[in-house]
């Protein structure tokens, strides 16, 4: 038979003691598994103002077209409409889930086509005016990217408000 010390012994029951703690741990242990989820969408409210502006550039647009002796009053105010869009997008690009769809939803009550003439601009104007106004008044303070949301729609909507006195007769 074969001699063992008592060293031996009690270093083997050790290490075979904490190996069968180990795999008691490992097979204990509850595994908490991380699910990736989309990121979320971006407020209905500011998708909704985008549907409005890009209406009214395309109004402006058409306006541009079919009545080439007002081009000098109209292509300014253009540009700022265009300007309007390439800051919603700026804004839109604080929440992720705009990536992942960046089709602009129906706008709601408002008409879906501007009419090509000063008169219908200036109404689109006003309308579109009182649609940011009232969007940067309703939007929650709490919200994360109100800060920068709030003044933006304010700012906008000041504008398209200077627009549609501009256009009025």
């Amino acid at each position: 038979m074969v001699e063992i010390s008592r060293r031996t012994l009690l270093s083997r029951t050790v290490l075979v003691a904490a190996a069968a703690a180990g795999t008691g741990l490992g097979v204990t242990r509850a595994v908490h598994h991380k699910l990736a989820l989309p990121p979320a969408p971006p407020p209905q409210r500011l998708t909704a103002l985008l549907s409005t502006q890009v209406r009214l550039l395309t109004g402006y647009q058409r306006a541009v077209t079919a009545l080439p002796d007002q081009a000098a009053l109209l292509d300014p105010l253009r540009s700022d409409v265009a300007a309007h869009g390439d800051a919603l997008r700026g804004l839109l690009e604080n929440y992720p889930g705009w990536r992942l769809n960046p089709t602009l939803p129906p706008a709601g009550s408002s008409s879906a086509t501007v009419a090509a003439t000063v008169a219908g601009l200036t109404a689109a104007s006003k309308a579109a005016a009182a649609a940011f106004s009232a969007g940067c008044l309703a939007w929650p303070v709490t919200e994360q990217h109100a800060s920068q949301i709030v003044p933006m729609l304010g700012s906008i909507s000041a504008c398209l408000d200077t627009h549609g006195k501009v256009l009025a007769p």
